[in-house]
């Protein structure tokens, strides 16, 4: 199966799965709440998995080195579809969602507008998918790349 091909559809459901959490937690009224949004590790820590799984097992791909960046860039183009949705939600669908984004900020409530927003997001999601990845591969080292 095409890397490319495994990547995005990853990605995607990894978003989707997020999306769809989201609108659950909103539809509860919960989306004002921080700490139930720790559950999109989750979703990233699955698709990141599945991803790794997929270029493992289907393409035979046994270079260390290759799959931890292959999890890595899963985990950045996750981000980027993610941080895509964000800005159009805020931008057409609920303006006043800003509000609730700069109350998760521990610190600095209020003091953060939308782009620096979306930068800490961005560099929350790089080190997330990072982490994960790192972790992931420490797993499939032991499974599959045995000395």
């Amino acid at each position: 199966m095409n890397r490319t091909k495994i990547l995005l559809k990853n990605s995607l459901l990894i978003t989707a799965c997020m999306i769809a959490y989201f609108f659950f937690l909103r539809g509860f009224g919960f989306d004002d709440q921080p700490r139930l949004r720790i559950v999109n590790a989750l979703f990233f820590v699955i698709g990141i998995n599945n991803a790794l799984r997929s270029n493992i097992l289907l393409n035979n791909e046994d270079i260390y080195c290759n799959n931890l960046i292959f999890g890595i860039k899963t985990g950045l183009v996750t981000i980027v579809f993610a941080l895509i949705f964000l800005i159009f939600y805020v931008n057409y669908i609920q303006p006043s969602f800003i509000e609730v984004l700069q109350n998760t900020f521990f610190f600095w409530q209020n003091n953060f507008s939308f782009p620096l927003i979306l930068i800490v997001l961005f560099i929350q999601g790089i080190l997330a998918s990072i982490l994960i990845s790192a972790l992931l591969m420490l797993y499939w080292k032991k499974q599959v790349f045995k000395d």
